[in-house]
């Protein structure tokens, strides 16, 4: 469960932004909303607006930025300071001088229990995949870095009817060197794909030479949950 924040809720992104978390039945245990000194006080079906000030993100997990470049220029590093995790606007990051390491392009699901063990089957892992890298206007040959999770024979399935038997596929399980986080494993498997494409190397798993990672290729991340669900996340470099 996440402590969450949305600046700028009375607006048309900070309210969808808010409809879509409880859409997606986001575990949120506390949504504090924060707005300027004209919004503060306003109460809202979700609850009452509260003063944006240095001290909002003291207890914040994740913060979402409906505001302004001014806003986001003025508060974004304090909220990140605090040890919050930040999703804001392109166009706000690019106004601070943020360069971006890299893009989320294209995201897939699918539900398919397997008939071996928790967690979903190949031909879903496979769907979610082919879902993915159609939205990122992408083929399995453009993948040149793959992150798995690396524990069922179902997703290692789903890899060779994606890649066949790719020698130049780059392949990473980040629970192997940090454990299996549950819920915050596809984020630190996004950051890990992002470090990687930005590197243009891949660690060994066998701690050998890191593995190159061509310029311009997509990292395709696989994740599932126990219940038979499965998504994939396609990342690019900055070009």
């Amino acid at each position: 469960m996440a402590t969450v924040a949305v600046v700028g809720p009375g607006g048309l992104v900070g309210n969808e932004i808010i409809e879509v978390l409880e859409a997606r039945e986001f575990p949120v245990e506390r949504l504090k909303l924060l707005g300027s000194l004209k919004s503060a006080g306003t109460r809202t079906d979700r609850g009452t607006i509260e003063l944006l000030g240095p001290d909002a993100f003291a207890d914040i997990d994740l913060a979402f930025f409906a505001a302004g470049p001014a806003v986001a220029g003025e508060f974004v590093p304090i909220a990140v300071a605090a040890g919050a995790l930040v999703l804001e606007a392109s166009e706000a990051a690019a106004a601070r001088g943020v360069k971006p390491l890299g893009f989320l392009s294209g995201t897939g699901s699918a539900f398919g229990p397997s008939d071996v063990g928790p967690g979903p089957s190949a031909e879903a892992i496979e769907r979610a995949a082919r879902a993915a890298l159609a939205t990122a206007g992408a083929s399995p040959e453009d993948v040149g870095l793959l992150l798995v999770e690396g524990g069922s024979a179902e997703e290692a399935d789903a890899r060779r009817a994606l890649f066949g038997r790719r020698a130049d596929l780059a392949v990473l399980a980040p629970a192997l060197g940090v454990g299996h986080l549950l819920a915050g494993a596809p984020a630190v498997a996004v950051a890990l794909a992002t470090g990687v494409l930005a590197l243009g190397r891949a660690p060994s798993g066998a701690g050998g030479r890191p593995r190159p990672v061509p310029r311009g290729a997509r990292a395709l991340v696989l994740c599932s949950g126990s219940a038979g669900g499965a998504a994939a996340l396609v990342v690019e470099g900055a070009s």
